[in-house]
């Protein structure tokens, strides 16, 4: 169910500031407050389903990707065709998002659709009932995103839905139980990705010494429609989930630039859960996968090091399941089970927890027992400049929709809003 998986490993992309615009960027913080996107003005968004196109989504600009199946297309279709018209839940987009529709010339919006070469003929007009969409507002404005699965009318399947069992990959291998990665598990993705190597990028520790600073990510969402607890009888056996989440992504210049045998763990990945839902779910504290945060190494990803876990009450520090090290403190709003309107959510993380993150990868990495890891291993995972936080840059930060769903008959939908956005560098103790 960690759909992530299936999006970075195809998309990087870049953030350039520029123009008029309500996204900002510095080497101290990067911005979004709902209003206006430069993006949209310079016609710089790349947009596609199951997207593998190393040079589109390396261009900088902004992506809005959709991963999932797409019936009557062939299982190998890549970069399929995305429209904004045929969508009949454009129109209901306040009611699914929180963001209403923009008015002409003030907005974009986005749906997958069968309008390309591998797709059946019969199927080229098709829509996805999935969509993302800007309104730039400057006081109603933002990113509403909508993931739909499932069939919402006895015998109709939508055009584009969830993996089949054989996963992303279409044959069934690199999952677990004969099942693909990613299977039953549709995505909805928007990414702004920074020019770490040459441009302007977040630096998150910053100053003279990196204990007098520490990295922050707050963003302020909204979930309006969730998974209805009924929507699942108490005879399936794999439960339906549902998940809206933003990523970091942070990595070390010197080590991607050095001759190192594995540069995929030279990124350390943050997937914070903002929401996650399960119909039947009823006591949140007493689900131990959900409470127990952990660092995994995505295959999809050639081994990218994710840390996952919930965010936690205003002051809760979050530690690693097993070492008990802490990983990040929230300071805001906790992750949330129900819908929501417009709550703060607010994670710091200081360089030392950071660190603990970087030890826990390469005890993992290296198969080694946590209290023998030396400096030397170290630099054996990410070279000589582990340690030094002028090496470390905000590479992308992602917002994005989740929803694992293995009954076709069963809808489960997911919609919600981003307001905004805000990842910075900040005085220690603030």
């Amino acid at each position: 169910m960690k759909l992530v998986s299936m999006y970075f490993a195809f998309l990087i992309l870049l953030l350039i500031a520029g123009g008029v615009g309500a996204e900002t960027l510095t080497s101290a913080a990067f911005q979004y407050n709902g209003g206006k996107l430069s993006y949209l003005e310079h016609n710089q968004v790349y947009s596609s389903w199951n997207a593998k196109n190393p040079i589109a989504v390396h261009k900088p600009g902004m992506k809005v990707m959709f991963f999932g199946h797409a019936e009557g297309c062939d299982l190998d279709t890549k970069n399929g065709p995305v429209t904004n018209t045929g969508n009949p839940n454009f129109i209901q987009a306040a009611q699914l998002t929180g963001i209403p529709l923009a008015a002409e010339g003030m907005g974009q919006r986005w749906s997958p659709s069968g309008n390309v070469s591998q797709c059946d003929e019969k199927v080229r007009n098709q829509v996805g009932e999935t969509f993302v969409h800007v309104n730039e507002d400057s006081l109603k404005g933002g990113i509403g995103i909508f993931t739909s699965t499932g069939s919402r009318k006895p015998g109709e399947h939508a055009f584009f839905d969830v993996f089949d069992m054989g996963g992303q990959s279409g044959t069934g291998k690199g999952g677990r139980n004969g099942k693909g990665p990613n299977a039953y598990t549709e995505g909805t993705f928007v990414t702004f990705v920074f020019d770490w190597q040459k441009g302007v990028a977040v630096q998150p520790w910053t100053g003279d010494s990196q204990s007098k600073s520490i990295f922050e990510v707050r963003t302020v969402q909204s979930v309006v429609k969730s998974p209805e607890n009924n929507s699942l009888s108490s005879t399936n056996s794999e439960p339906i989930q549902a998940k809206q989440q933003i990523v970091v992504s942070l990595v070390n210049r010197n080590c991607i630039n050095s001759n190192l045998k594995d540069r995929n763990k030279c990124n350390i990945k943050y997937l914070f859960n903002l929401a996650v839902y399960r119909p039947g779910v009823k006591n949140w504290d007493n689900v131990s996968w959900f409470n127990a945060a952990g660092i995994f190494f995505d295959p999809s990803q050639g081994g990218v090091p994710i840390v996952n876990g919930p965010i936690g009450d205003r002051g809760v520090i979050t530690l690693e399941k097993a070492s008990g090290l802490e990983l990040y403190t929230s300071l805001g709003e906790p992750s949330q089970h129900e819908n929501f309107n417009n709550k703060e959510f607010r994670i710091q993380i200081s360089f030392e927890q950071f660190k603990n993150v970087l030890k826990l990868v390469v005890s993992k990495a290296l198969k080694k027992p946590l209290t023998k890891v030396t400096p030397e291993d170290m630099e054996v995972i990410y070279s000589n400049k582990w340690n030094d936080h002028n090496e470390w840059f905000l590479a992308l930060t992602n917002v994005s929709q989740e929803v694992h769903n293995p009954y076709s008959d069963i809808s489960a939908q997911l919609g919600g809003a981003i307001g905004e956005i805000e990842i910075k560098t900040s005085p220690l103790n603030q």
